[in-house]
């Protein structure tokens, strides 16, 4: 799971769906990742490309945007079972999902993430922890037994 990421709920890591996704999460932090690394210098250096991606929507514009402009560029990837290339956005790919669906996911991700960072509260916000209870100061009385006050 990559850094920052929640975990799954339970009805996604069980359902049926739930290799179909980590299919295509796979090939979208791998294949496809090292395809925007080659095609854009900013991600060249970055090790999770694809969270840098969904964590800024410029960045995943711009990406989207570099798809349509160079598709050819992810021709690899864009095939289907049989491994005929795909070349519409309708038609089921290899991992089972289609184009527009893949791009459904993605920018659900984004949101998600979005919806994170601005109205998760701050760590500062975090109620604070009581204070540990100190014992009671002991006094002695006239025969210098201790009494707890």
């Amino acid at each position: 799971m990559a850094k920052g990421a929640p975990p799954p709920s339970p009805a996604q890591s069980e359902g049926p769906d739930a290799g179909i996704r980590r299919e295509v999460l796979r090939v979208l932090r791998g294949p496809v990742a090292d395809t925007y690394k080659r095609l854009l210098p900013q991600l060249a250096e970055l090790t999770d490309p694809y969270r840098t991606a969904i964590e800024n929507p410029e960045l995943l514009t711009q990406c989207f945007r570099l798809f349509r402009a160079k598709r050819d560029g992810f021709a690899e990837i864009l095939v289907d079972a049989g491994g005929n290339a795909v070349l519409d956005d309708s038609t089921r790919l290899k991992c089972g999902r289609s184009i527009a669906e893949v791009i459904a996911m993605i920018v659900r991700s984004s949101m998600r993430a979005f919806a994170e960072r601005q109205f998760s509260p701050p760590a500062a916000a975090q109620p604070a922890k009581p204070a540990p209870r100190r014992a009671a100061p002991a006094t002695r009385n006239e025969r210098g037994i201790a009494w707890l006050v």
